[in-house]
C-alpha cells in the first residue's frame, strides 16, 4: 500500500507526537479513504507503526524513519510517499 504524506499532513503534524505526526495523519487518511477503518488509533514509533494497538507492528522503511527524525528535529521536510503492507 502506498502512503502519501502531503503538505497538509506536514502542516497539521505535531513534533514528537506518535499519534499526530505527519506519517500517522497520512496513514489515518489513507485507510479512511479506502474505507478500511474509521476512528483509527495509529501510532508511529521509531521504527514501526501500530494500528489500534492490536495485531502486528508494521516496519517503517528507512526513508520514513529519516523523515520522522528530520521533522522532529525541526528541519523543513517535503511531501513524500512510501510503500508498506497493511492487512485489512
Amino acid at each position: 500500500m502506498k502512503i502519501k504524506v502531503c503538505q497538509t499532513h506536514i502542516d497539521k503534524g505535531t513534533r514528537y507526537d506518535i499519534k499526530s505526526c505527519p506519517i500517522a495523519l497520512a496513514i489515518k487518511a489513507h485507510l479512511t479513504i479506502k474505507k478500511l477503518k474509521k476512528n483509527l488509533r495509529v501510532r508511529v514509533l521509531d521504527d514501526s507503526i501500530t494500528i489500534d494497538n492490536t495485531g502486528p507492528r508494521y516496519l517503517l522503511p528507512s526513508r520514513a524513519k529519516r523523515f520522522i527524525d528530520r521533522f522532529d528535529e525541526g528541519f523543513k521536510v517535503k511531501p513524500f510517499s512510501f510503500e508498506i503492507e497493511f492487512h485489512s
